[in-house]
């Protein structure tokens, strides 16, 4: 039983270095997986129907909506991790560096929940200069201001329903 736990775990060790160095592989592997559940999805819910709400009026408009929301979006959290850096005299992050970790921040987020998006915060934080008492400190604030704009749209999203004006 042991021998075959460890013969399971160096095979996938070794799947693991194999596809580190591919991350092109990866991402297409990703969004094979994503096409398969959408056309498994929209079999289930049947075609005719995904077709009629797809090509309804309103539905590409609101996709550039969400789209434009989505890219907006992306340049705050940048710009709110590049000032948080900055906070009590801290040393600056780079506008690349920011970027960058954003847009990790948000693929490890994906992959694990929302402890892996925090770690890579903490990394950023802590490759500027800032202690790891600090660093934990601005993740922390970041954090907090993270979940206050998603529990105020949260709030807002929720009144509008149950007051049926969406």
């Amino acid at each position: 039983m042991v021998e075959a736990f460890r013969q399971v775990r160096a095979t996938l060790r070794a799947a693991h270095r194999a596809l580190e160095d591919r991350p092109l592989l990866i991402v297409l592997l990703a969004a094979g997986a994503t096409v398969s559940v959408a056309l498994i999805l929209g079999s289930y819910a049947g075609w005719p129907h995904v077709l009629h709400i797809a090509y309804e009026r309103h539905s590409w408009g609101w996709l550039a909506v969400c789209f434009a929301g989505e890219v907006i979006a992306y340049g705050g959290y940048v710009l709110t991790v590049r000032d948080m850096a900055r906070v009590d005299d801290g040393k600056e992050l780079e506008l690349s560096a920011s970027v960058q970790t954003v847009v990790a921040g948000f693929g490890v987020f994906a992959a694990t929940r929302a402890s892996g998006g925090f770690a890579v915060d903490y990394w950023a934080f802590r490759e500027a200069g800032a202690s790891p008492k600090e660093a934990t400190r601005r993740v922390l604030g970041l954090t907090f201001l993270e979940y206050v704009v998603l529990s105020t749209g949260a709030l807002i999203a929720s009144a509008l329903l149950y007051f049926d004006l969406d």
